[in-house]
């Protein structure tokens, strides 16, 4: 009997679309409150006063939430800020194989990089037309030189790319 009352719950459950998105929602809050290490609200912790279905807290458990929620807003904030840098391993690899000088490849990438949204040179097109338009959306986007440099690969298709490997090591220096 209680197996039939169990399939009946989960049958009904899964039947109505409400249902499925409500559980949804309240997986994803288990993994948030999870992530933020909140410890999961009991059937007992919830009053019958509240008709909204929201648990009791006292204000000492809600201010310590906010805090965390607020240092991990800030972290995320920071990181976002924060130019990247290559690790160790990639920096050396860079430096070591690179048509790119190593003054190039040690400036940090800001935060918010855009990757040009236009066609990847193949070889096969006008190579000016090409260089004017990449040139164009990094002025647009205020990039340096040794940002256009390291970005400059990310424009090339394969046949390109191959040509742009084979360039001895620490050929380029300079953008112009």
């Amino acid at each position: 009997n209680q197996r039939r009352d169990d399939r009946q719950e989960v049958s009904h459950a899964t039947s109505h679309p409400q249902s499925r998105a409500s559980q949804r929602q309240q997986e994803m809050e288990t993994r948030q409150n999870e992530a933020l290490n909140v410890p999961p609200v009991l059937p007992q912790e919830m009053t019958a006063e509240s008709h909204s279905g929201h648990p009791r807290q006292d204000s000492t458990e809600l201010e310590v939430l906010r805090r965390k929620i607020a240092e991990l807003e800030s972290r995320q904030k920071a990181q976002e800020d924060t130019p990247r840098r290559a690790s160790t391993s990639v920096q050396v690899y860079l430096e070591a194989d690179s048509p790119l000088a190593p003054e190039l490849t040690s400036e940090p990438v800001p935060g918010k990089v855009k990757v040009p949204q236009f066609g990847l040179y193949d070889g096969t097109s006008d190579p000016d037309a090409h260089l004017g338009h990449y040139t164009s959306w990094m002025d647009l986007h205020g990039a340096s030189d040794a940002l256009r440099c390291r970005m400059f690969s990310l424009s090339l298709g394969p046949r390109a790319q191959k040509w742009y490997h084979f360039l001895p090591p620490h050929s380029i220096w300079k953008w112009q």
